[in-house]
Parts: C-alpha cells; structure tokens; sequence
C-alpha cells in the first residue's frame, strides 16, 4: 500500500484517541455492533455527507459539443471497405453501410484541436457486434489512437465514447480524424453522428453532494468527488473529546495539474471554537493518496465546519479527487470480518473435505477443524464475476442478470460491504484480477478501498501481503476484508516452491514416448498443448499445486489472532472441469464439477456449540453474506438471504433451500439441484468448450448418488421425475425480477484479449426484461 506523504498543520493540533457523536449532517446508522467481549457499541466511523461549496465571482467550465455534419457526397470522406450512402431521415443525415467487406474506414479531413476536443462519440445502430477505432492526424505527423472499442448486437442506438484524457490541456492541432468500424462480413450497421465534445477536468469526477466515482492511483481505488479551484465542498458534524478526523486526496493523472505540487486547505471551525487549518500536499509522480488527519479534541461538544479548497495559480488546474471523508473513534477489540474467495476452486480439492483427493492445505483443514465446514455448498453460476456479484448482493444471477465478465454492476444493488459500511466499518478489498475492478464489474461499491492489478493477474503473496498491511494501518477500527485470490484458475503455473509438488520427480510430461494428446482447443487449453504436454495428470497436479500455494499464503493471515478472534468465511466463486466427456481444465458449463464449492466458516464470533462441526446438507452461498451479518451483531441490517446456522442447527435447510438453482456463463443454461438428482436445461444452443453441442430446449438429468461425475444422463429412463424438475426450473425462471442490476459498459480490444486468454467466452449479452426462457411450441 503506498504511504501517505506528509501532510502538516498550519495552526497545531494535538493527535489523540478518538470517539464521535452522530451528527444530523453525517450518513451511517445508528444499530449497535456487538464487539469481541460481547459490548454493543455505536458505529466506530462515520461519513459526512459533503456539499458543494460555490465561491462569488468563480465560474465552472461547462462542457461543450458539436458534431461532424455527414456530407451529403460520401465520397469527400473517401470511404473504404464497406459500401456506404448517406440519406435524410427523421430530419437528419445518417449513413449506411450496406453488406459487403469486413470493415468500413472514413477519412474526415478538418480543423481539430486538442483543446476543444477529449471525446468522440460514435453514435449509431450496430445490429451485431463491431469493434470502432478512431485516430487523430496532424500536419507534424502527431498522431493519437484510441483503444479498439466493442458495440453489442441490438436494434437501439449505441454510443461509443472515446475519453481523450491525455490530450486535456495540450495544445495540439490535428487535420485528421480516421474512424474504423469494423465487423462481421455481411453485417450492416448506421452510423447518426459523430460528435465531438469538450468536458472540462473536473466533469470527469462527480460534483461533491453527487455519487462519488472509482477514482485510480495505480490500482489503488477509491470512491471520490472532485474539486477544482471554482469549487470546493463542505461538510457539518457534532464532535466529542477523542474524535479523529481523516480524509484522502488525490490528484488523479491526466485529469490533475500537469506541474507543481498541488494544495488542498481543509479549514475546521465552529462558533464557539478555533478555527485551524490543514495543508495537504499532492504527489503527482506517481500519483499518490495522501491522507491527512487530525483530533477534534479542540471543538468537543461543537459543531464543526469543514470546509475543502483547492487553490491553484496554473491556467490548468485540472481536479482533484476527494475521498474517505470520516469522522472514527477507536475500540479496544474491534471486530473483523474476513471473505475470502478463490476462484476456481473445487469442493473436493481441500483436504479436510476427505474426498480421496491427493491435497495438502493445512491451512484450510486447521480452520474446518476450529470451525464449520459445509460439505455440500453450491454457487449460483459458472462465471467468476456473476458469481462473486450475487454473493455481494444476496441476490440470483436470475435477477442480477449479470451473466458475463464484461457488463458492470449498477450503482442501484445493494451491497453486503455497503451495509458493513453504514454499520461503521472499515470496508475494505484486493481482487487478484482486473475485471473484477473498476475497469470492469467493479465490486468495489461500498468499499472505502479496492485494490486490483492493471495488468496481469496477481499471486496469493501479493494480495496476502496488502491484506496484512491494512491489518496493521487499522488496528482499531472494524474491518469487513474481502480478498479474492486467483491461484487456482487456469493457467496452472505455481511459483518455484509448490511446481511439480505432486508430479514424480523427474518424469517428463511432455515425454515424446507418451502418445500424443488427441484433443485440441477449445476442449482443452493452448498452453497445455503448445507446451508439448502429453501427461494429463500433469495439468492436473498443478492444480493441486495452486491450491497447496494458496493455502500457505492463506495461512499467514489465519494465523493473526485478531482473525481468529474474528470472523472467517472462505469459499469460491465456482470450480472446475478437469476432465468430463472429452473435455478439459474448463468451468464452461453447469456441472456439479463447477457449482459444488468449499466453504468454511470459523472464528470466535461463530457460536461454539458449531465449532468443529460438518454440515451435510445442501446449502447456496448467496445465503454467505446474510449469515455473515447476522454473526457480525448485525441482524438487523437488511440484506437478503438466511443464515446457514440455522440450517445447521436444524439438519434440514428448508424445502425452498433443498432446491439449488444455477444459471451459465451467458444464460445458456439453467440447472436445478434437488437431492440425487440434477436436471440441465438448455436455453441456447452452444457448444463452447463442450464436445458435443447442447441444443435449445433440450434437457439432461442425472443421478449423483450413481453418477456423481454426471457422465450418463438418464432423462429418457426417468422421464416423469425430468418432468417434474423441469416444470420447478421453467417456474422459477419466470419468477425472475425485472430489476436487474446489470449495466452494460464499453469493452476495448485489449480487456476482451486478456479474458480470452484465461478461457473465458467473452459474446457480449445483451441485457434485457425478456423472459428467461420461452418454451418450444411443443
């Protein structure tokens, strides 16, 4: 975690402990916690809530656009590739392009210039996937070029938005504008304008009083307002003795200062108090968080002010971003609550599941013999961002309808780390992969901070380490931690410590003796081939060998005893095929091989009368979160779900429980789990990663008590129990809500390439209120 750099006071403040009084002007809720030694106690932290703050005589740039009229002569734009035409339509000039070559190139020569230009938008109708490119020439051969962006398939306008924010404040002319829409050979698609737009710095940011925004200092997110030297904002609370005061400020790169070293006064006063101020200064290389604090042991029993300004003599001052505005106290034995998910892991590659697997995780076996261990836990999806937003939310990829690793959540779910954070927690989060961060789905709603990798995927001892350095930064405050780890998911490549762990020393899998492998992608992974690889238990090992890694870097945080004193859930999002009909290493459809998932609960805020305990029967970890509140001392918070333990306790987890219910990667499946017996049913046609295609409509029904691999599907043996399931999953689709929390975002090229290079499909799906599934008309 960067280090904050110094910040100083200009009238001195003592720095003490710390209690706060809820101020009417302040979010958060009032409901008790109960800490370590059983104490209810009020929320530890609490947010103001911020308004702007307008200084006489200051004007805020407003944002400005125009557009590039279509020429009623297509060919002065000397088009290339598809044929095109503009025509008049509903009283303006649209473009064309008919079915012909792959792509369309317009060559639109002009007066462009970067300070009146940092967006383009491409407006238009792309009734099946395109990727739109745009690039900007100049007479000095200057060029910009925007990353490669994906359209959806739909029948209503898209708007593709290329943000400019490298050329904010420069000056540089340019004479071309290159747009390239390309696509599939066939397709047609219109084009309605081409606007260019001028947004001022700070609209890149919310206006304080506004939702704040995933704001980025090198993947270390959190959620900010802007402030420019026109407007600041403000904040009003009520302080006790030992109250602390904190905030975190950013100058965020390419929309802050270019030069200098940028200063944010934050002023404290009252009426019958002092009135002192704090001066935080900004790195701007690299762009750092600083977070000054101070006590508000000088205004106890006041109401404070707190007034933020930027103050900046460049002509560009651009923005800075404003977070974490918290007034906190202190306890003696907060509480914690750590989740942890990993991805792509197995029920049965754990080692106190005693499921004949050859695995060693000591880690994970010591916290199943302190705590609970379900032996029979199911994930709603297939997917690792549909799924890990229904355990955040509580609610169904049926109703989320995320269903993809591209669409975003919506601001509107309600989230598991939200409630902990109204309660007065520190929310904190690492996500091992970028996709889960605020370039892609972004759980990091309700998060104070989310730290994600930009590039390639992180191993355990990166995201254990930053988990430890936050255990140390907050040794008094509440935590809710989520880490996420990504070790187990292909490719499998442990670290030097764990290679080969459970492969014989010295063999060779890609022996030339061995036969070769008959099987090719997409049923098996690239990697594995290209490697020569001709030994499929080898594959297999380092999955094993992934796990055993993790789990030793898991270790080091379960050992704190302020976890342990704690709360612990570990679990995954979905696991995986290794090997199933000809194809393997994938979590491409809904099996019991990719919905069957650990889970472990442990600590001492699990009662004891379930410590050391095995629970048998069936149980959906979209139940986790609000099992999790309720042993935090929040039962009160709403959040859907019901908690496990009291499945536990009674041996039987309710006839709704009894029946698990999953949607694929896509919606191309739905399955319904109910005692032995497991029923596929297709509402796609897809082939994927599966040998044999899946046709829609169809279905698959299998024994797990004589099948539990699913290998022989006994639909037509067992017609009327089909029947019966079949009718239960059709009914429950139809019980989808139709508020989804599922917003579709840009997608470039190169995120679209990262995801394929770790197995996933990577179709766009188009979210919709339809019904899930239509029957056949038979």
């Amino acid at each position: 975690m960067p280090s904050a750099p110094p910040w100083r006071t200009v009238a001195p403040l003592g720095v003490g402990l710390l209690a706060l009084a809820l101020g009417a002007a302040c979010t958060g809720s009032d409901e008790a916690h109960v800490d370590r030694r059983g104490e209810r106690v009020l929320p530890s932290t609490l947010r103001p809530n911020l308004e702007p703050l307008l200084y006489p005589g200051e004007t805020i740039p407003e944002e400005t656009r125009t557009w590039i009229p279509f020429p009623e002569d297509i060919l002065s734009w000397s088009p290339k590739g598809k044929p095109c035409r503009t025509v008049e339509e509903d009283g303006r000039r649209v473009l064309k392009a008919d079915r012909g070559e792959e792509g369309l190139l317009l060559d639109i020569r002009g007066e462009f210039h970067s300070a009146h230009v940092n967006r383009i938008q491409v407006r238009g109708v792309f009734r099946s996937a395109h990727k739109v490119t745009i690039r900007l020439e100049g007479p000095d051969g200057f060029f910009h070029r925007d990353p490669t962006l994906r359209t959806r398939g739909q029948e209503k306008e898209q708007t593709v938005s290329f943000d400019l924010p490298k050329l904010v404040g420069r000056n540089i002319p340019f004479d071309r504008l290159l747009v390239h829409v390309g696509g599939t050979t066939g397709s047609r698609f219109q084009l309605n304008a081409i606007d260019l737009v001028r947004k001022p710095r700070h609209s890149f940011l919310p206006a304080p009083g506004e939702e704040p925004a995933a704001t980025d200092a090198a993947g270390h997110s959190r959620r900010a307002v802007g402030l420019v030297p026109a407007r600041g904002a403000r904040c009003e609370f009520d302080a006790v003795r030992g109250a602390q005061f904190s905030c975190a400020l950013l100058s965020p790169r390419h929309l802050g200062p270019k030069s200098g070293q940028p200063l944010v006064s934050i002023i404290l006063s009252s009426q019958d108090g002092p009135t002192q101020t704090l001066e935080a200064q900004l790195t701007l290389h690299p762009p750092t968080w600083t977070v000054p604090s101070c006590s508000l042991d000088p205004w106890a029993g006041s109401r404070v002010q707190v007034d933020f300004q930027y103050t900046s003599n460049l002509k560009n001052p651009g923005v800075i971003a404003l977070a974490e505005v918290e007034v906190w106290h202190p306890l003696d034995s907060p509480p914690c609550v750590l989740l942890v998910s990993s991805d792509t892991h197995r029920s049965d590659h754990v080692g106190a599941a005693q499921a004949g697997v050859d695995i060693q995780t000591p880690s994970l076996d010591g916290l199943a013999r302190k705590g609970l261990l379900f032996e029979d836990c199911w994930a709603s999806t297939n997917v690792t961002s549909p799924s890990h937003v229904a355990l955040m939310t509580g609610r169904h990829p049926r109703d989320t309808r995320l269903i993809n690793n591209i669409d975003r959540l919506s601001l509107d779910a309600a989230t598991l780390a939200e409630v902990y954070q109204r309660a007065g927690w520190k929310t904190l989060a690492v996500v091992s992969v970028r996709h889960l961060g605020p370039l892609g789905t972004d759980l990091g709603q309700g998060f104070d901070q989310l730290v994600y990798p930009q590039a390639d995927p992180w191993p355990a001892v990166h995201a254990v380490d930053l988990i430890e350095e936050w255990f140390e930064a907050y040794p008094d405050r509440p935590l809710f931690v989520f880490l996420h780890l990504f070790d187990a998911h292909h490719p499998y490549a442990p670290p030097k410590s764990h290679d080969r762990m459970y492969y014989p020393t010295g063999v060779d899998p890609a022996d030339p003796s061995l036969p070769a492998l008959k099987v090719r992608p997409p049923y098996i992974p690239g990697d594995i081939l290209s490697a020569g690889i001709r030994d499929l238990d080898f594959p297999r090992a380092q999955y094993r060998a992934e796990i055993s890694y993790l789990d030793n870097q898991l270790g080091r945080l379960l050992k704190r005893e302020r976890i342990q004193a704690g709360l612990i859930a570990v679990t995954a999002d979905h696991g995986e095929i290794l090997e199933k009909a000809g194809s393997y290493f994938n979590h491409g459809e809904l099996f019991p091989d990719t919905l069957h998932v650990p889970l472990i609960l442990a600590g001492d805020l699990v009662p004891e009368e379930y410590r050391g305990e095995r629970v048998g029967i069936p149980v959906d970890h979209l139940n986790l979160g609000r099992t999790l509140l309720d042993l935090s001392g929040l039962g009160g918070a709403d959040f859907p779900g019901s908690n496990f333990l009291r499945a536990a306790k009674s041996g039987s987890a309710g006839n709704k429980a009894l029946d698990l219910f999953a949607i694929s990667a896509h919606g191309y499946s739905a399955s319904i789990r109910r005692g032995r017996w497991f029923l596929l049913l297709h509402m796609q046609t897809h082939k994927g990663n599966l040998v044999v295609e899946r046709v829609k409509h169809t279905i698959e029904l299998y024994d797990l008590e004589s099948d539990p691999e699913c290998l022989e599907d006994v639909a037509g043996e067992q017609a009327e129990q089909a029947k019966i399931l079949r009718a239960t999953l059709v009914g429950w689709l139809a019980e989808a809500s139709t508020e989804h929390l599922s917003e579709q975002k840009q997608t470039s090229e190169a995120e679209i390439a990262q995801l394929e290079a770790m197995g996933y499909a990577t179709e766009a799906t188009v979210v919709t209120d339809e019904p899930w599934y239509t029957p056949d008309e038979k």
